[in-house]
């Protein structure tokens, strides 16, 4: 099963290449193969390695809630940079865990309810951060299989972690990629030039906190131009006075879809940009705000 989930992440990298996700991508992987080659060693019957499993096992879980604190540097120049930061704070979740091995070998591990409600605030903002894209339903699942795998050292869940749970885990994941790879696979080869069809595959490939902060640039830029049109979760809105919606003047998108590809391209490859976006006109967005 982890076979296939890894099949599907290599298959699909080619749509990340040239992107800031490759780092987010890159510690899906790593969670998947480390939750996976663990359970091919789980201990039977010795006490110390049973302890050493249980500590492996907790940073292995741990390290699937990384990719969506990549998602959150994911911006160039310091996206690279960013990667020791997550690294930085996979260490820092699963030093009790090894302290707990090293010093108390007799002990049961038990996290501390301060660092179990850490957790859930990194399960719950990649949850958010992908639950208003197409690819909610995949988010749940991903969530779920967080749960399954840290719910022996998550506040108000206390469960035993054995092999049918990372069985669960590791189902819930496969699914939410192999959703994904159908989503992706259903695109068009040459997808439509403009605003919104670039709009929206950045909003879903990047998340919502990205998607308000790139929206929230456009509609500041819009406003100080006075184009009267603003940038909404579905696209592009051209705003009277008495508040209906009218077609975006193409003039308009003009300006605006060069002020996009300034602001995108900190984030996305060039040819991502040119199947997506039209030639646009316009003054360049200070891209050092975002």
């Amino acid at each position: 099963m982890a076979a296939v989930g890894c099949w599907l992440l290599v298959a699909n990298v080619r749509r990340l290449r040239g992107s800031t996700l490759m780092g987010p991508w890159s510690w899906t992987l790593l969670g998947l193969c480390f939750v996976a080659a663990l359970e091919l060693f789980r201990p039977a019957d010795s006490v110390a390695a049973q302890k050493w499993f249980l500590t492996s096992q907790f940073a292995a879980a741990v390290t699937t809630l990384l990719p969506a604190v990549a998602v959150l540097g994911a911006q160039r120049p310091h996206n690279r940079i960013w990667q020791f930061v997550v690294a930085s704070l996979w260490l820092i979740l699963v030093l009790p865990a090894i302290k707990n091995a090293l010093l108390e070998p007799a002990s049961i591990f038990q996290l501390h309810p301060a660092w179990g409600w850490s957790l859930w605030v990194l399960i719950v903002v990649g949850l958010i951060n992908r639950i208003g894209t197409r690819h909610w339903f995949s988010a749940l699942l991903l969530t779920a299989g967080q749960c399954r795998l840290l719910s022996g050292q998550l506040p108000g869940l206390g469960q035993d972690v054995g092999a049918a749970e990372t069985l669960i885990a590791l189902s819930c994941f496969v699914l939410a990629s192999l959703l994904v790879h159908v989503q992706w696979r259903r695109d068009p080869a040459i997808p439509p030039r403009s605003f919104n069809q670039a709009w929206r595959d950045f909003r879903d490939l990047y998340g919502v906190l990205w998607a308000f902060r790139i929206a929230d640039r456009i509609n500041t830029q819009a406003e100080r131009q006075e184009l009267g049109v603003q940038l909404r979760w579905q696209g592009l809105a051209s705003l009277v006075t008495d508040g209906d919606e009218l077609p975006v003047p193409a003039e308009v998108e003009a300006v605006l879809c060069q002020n996009m590809r300034n602001l995108l391209r900190r984030f996305v490859a060039l040819d991502w940009l040119e199947s997506r976006l039209p030639q646009g006109d316009g003054s360049p967005v200070e891209e050092s705000t975002l």
